[in-house]
């Protein structure tokens, strides 16, 4: 019973929005359409579709990323994840925002879609953004024995070294 509602409020809803000429309106459609395939009819691809509608309008972009994020990374969409954290990444303007979504990248192009060049470069991206960073020096270490960038792997291995010794140091002096 509660399913045959559902089902007439997405079908009105599906009308509504291939009529509508208001931009606003059309848009507060599409997210009650794209939330109740999501949450309560749980049908991803219906979701993704609205989902995918909404990306480029601003007020809804944010809400739309994180579930196609989501929804791509559940149905292995390994490449359009990657081209959703490209996008994300133009997008965020604070370091920590920006850091975060290349770890994201980086860990995309490295263990799904296996393109270690393009890992590597966003491993080094994230060093440029936190030098010390050690996920970042353990990727590049990882890409660069790949791709026998021998140069690349010693110097991550020199500033592994270096945290490792700074942390025990730090550890020393505690104790």
């Amino acid at each position: 019973h509660v399913e045959d509602q559902f089902e007439k409020l997405q079908d009105v809803l599906e009308r509504q929005i291939g009529i509508e000429e208001d931009p606003d309106t059309r848009v507060e459609k599409t997210l009650t359409l794209a939330r109740l395939y999501g949450a309560e009819l749980e049908d991803p691809d219906r979701a993704r579709q609205w989902w995918e509608e909404l990306i480029h309008e601003s007020v809804a972009r944010e809400e739309a990323s994180r579930n196609l994020e989501q929804i791509y990374a559940q149905q292995e969409e390994w490449e359009l994840l990657a081209d959703l954290y490209l996008q994300r990444r133009e997008e965020v303007e604070d370091a920590e925002g920006k850091k975060a979504v290349v770890i994201k990248l980086a860990g995309v192009y490295e263990q799904h879609l296996d393109r270690v060049e393009e890992a590597f470069h966003w491993y080094k991206e994230l060093l440029a953004l936190e030098p010390e960073l050690a996920s970042a020096l353990r990727g590049v270490r990882r890409c660069g024995e790949a791709l026998e960038d021998w140069e690349a792997v010693a110097d991550a291995d020199e500033k592994l070294l270096a945290a490792v010794e700074e942390e025990e140091a730090a550890q020393l002096q505690q104790e």
